[in-house]
């Protein structure tokens, strides 16, 4: 019998801790997309000889790796796929935005039982029903977006469209559409046609989904946008790697991080349902989603606009629009909150505002921004009662209460809900006293009085760079016409 020194011979207290000493990687393993392998924080290979030294260590150690360091994955692109990735972002876009649409354009066809059925499953889109039934609608349907998530509105509206479809509806459309000479023929079609297709936002979608998908609208439409880059989530990435990795191997896993670092496609704020299924099979696993709010949340407006600019900025892009930032933040919120009512365990998921590297300056841009809205969300709360609407459309029968929005930045504030953020995010304003300093007052003076405290832009130097180098980080110089990043002149449109 050999008389060789042998870890194997250790109390097995004392070889775990070796094995966790040898095996921990500072900063844990980070996924690397064009690889498509884990790697040590620092970039190299991960360090797994101590395994393969024999047959008994292996078999002692083989999970140790995966559930001693943390996984990070960030958004990625790539290449290779940047016209499929944004074929299935423009078309998904396109589909939800035409089936808004086309439920508008039927409203005719909803009868009292179909609207019974829609309202009885989705509750809150009530409100939305209301609005669609009423004469003299505008085209951009105005949804509750301060107290549900895009994703409830889309699988509303969506499930509405199927009732309809299951009615045999699509020749009574089509005759109902012949009547208001809108819409031809073919589009009604594809417009049912696509009920069927599968929603699954944070998929890499293989070639015949995307064709499927695709081919219901203008080739023109869904193009990409030269220099865009068209990046997919950390969540997107990271359920594709915990799909394709064994159930043994996903069940040792313990912390995940997604750094949501860029802004993605595909309605990202969404993405984190996708990992539901994994967090339940595996009841041990964390998931901390850390998003970057001056590259993702931020951004959302601003890009929206240079996206219809072609990447053509103004010298008044230098500071930082306010403009529809409590929307964009409220999408992710409530995003969030809804997660345990599609079966998200409690504890699994935690949502991360990370500030960084302007903390200071996000906690002021919250503290200006945010007090006043959930201050005036409980004075309209208390003046719809009172039979005032100086904001919302919303009808007297629709009940009193606080929003959504409201009631996670007050858990976000309290630190009572699975989201947090790196800096501190607000204090609490007096609505009580916004009420009695307005008693009296009309709708126009309400209107007012709620604009006015809404700053307009922010200074964002020399702490980061100018707004608009910000948002054209999202474009690759390399592959863009440089003469269409002039500078344009402001309230100028850009050539076609």
């Amino acid at each position: 019998m050999s008389s060789r020194p042998s870890i194997l011979k250790l109390p097995a207290e004392l070889r775990n801790k070796i094995y966790q000493e040898y095996f921990t990687v500072q900063g844990g393993y980070v996924f690397n997309f064009d690889s498509q392998k884990l790697v040590a924080a620092n970039g190299r290979p991960i360090d797994l000889a101590l395994m393969y030294t024999c047959r008994l260590i292996a078999e002692d150690t083989k999970h140790i790796p995966i559930t001693l360091n943390t996984i990070t994955f960030s958004t990625a692109n790539s290449e290779n796929w940047v016209e499929e990735a944004a074929f299935f972002h423009n078309a998904l876009n396109q589909l939800c935005d035409s089936e808004k649409l086309r439920l508008e354009q039927a409203r005719r066809l909803l009868a009292p039982d179909i609207v019974s059925q829609i309202t009885q499953k989705f509750p809150d889109f009530a409100p939305c029903m209301r609005q669609i039934l009423s004469p003299g609608l505008p085209h951009d349907l105005i949804t509750s977006r301060y107290d549900k998530s895009p994703t409830y509105h889309r699988r509303a509206f969506l499930y509405s469209l199927q009732l309809l479809d299951r009615q045999n509806w699509g020749y009574d459309y089509i005759e109902e559409l012949g009547s208001l000479a809108v819409s031809p023929r073919s589009t009604i079609f594809q417009c049912i046609d696509g009920l069927s297709l599968p929603r699954v936002p944070w998929a890499f979608v293989d070639d015949d989904r995307l064709t499927r998908l695709c081919h219901r609208f203008a080739h023109r439409v869904l193009q990409p946008i030269d220099g865009l880059q068209y990046r997919y989530s950390a969540a997107a990435v990271a359920i594709r790697f915990l799909d394709s990795i064994p159930a043994s191997i996903r069940l040792k896993i313990r912390n995940i991080v997604l750094h949501e670092d860029r802004r993605a496609i595909a309605f990202p704020e969404s993405h984190a349902r996708g990992l539901i299924p994994f967090c339940q099979e595996n009841p041990l696993l964390r998931i901390e989603r850390r998003v970057d709010l001056w590259r993702t949340i931020f951004q959302a407006e601003g890009m929206n606009t240079l996206e219809r600019y072609r990447g053509r900025v103004s010298e008044m892009d230098a500071k930082f629009s306010t403009y529809g930032l409590c929307g964009s933040l409220a999408d992710w919120l409530i995003e969030a909150a809804e997660l345990p009512q599609d079966g998200m365990p409690p504890n699994s998921f935690s949502l991360v505002l990370d500030g960084d590297p302007a903390t200071d300056l996000c906690a002021e841009i919250f503290q200006t921004l945010i007090p006043p809205h959930v201050a005036f969300d409980r004075v309209f709360e208390t003046l719809r009662s009172q039979g005032i609407h100086p904001i919302t459309f919303e009808s007297n029968d629709l009940p009193v209460r606080e929003s959504t929005f409201s009631k996670e930045l007050r858990h976000l504030v309290n630190q009572t809900s699975n989201v947090r953020c790196n800096f501190d995010p607000v204090q609490v304003c007096d609505f009580e006293k916004i009420l009695k300093t307005g008693n009296g007052w009309d709708v126009e003076q309400w209107r007012r009085t709620y604009n006015r405290g809404m700053p307009s832009d922010f200074d964002i130097t020399p702490i980061l760079p100018k707004w608009h180098d910000l948002l054209l980080e999202n474009f690759d110089r390399r592959d863009m016409d440089l003469s269409t990043l002039r500078r344009a002149r402001p309230g100028t449109e850009p050539s076609s």
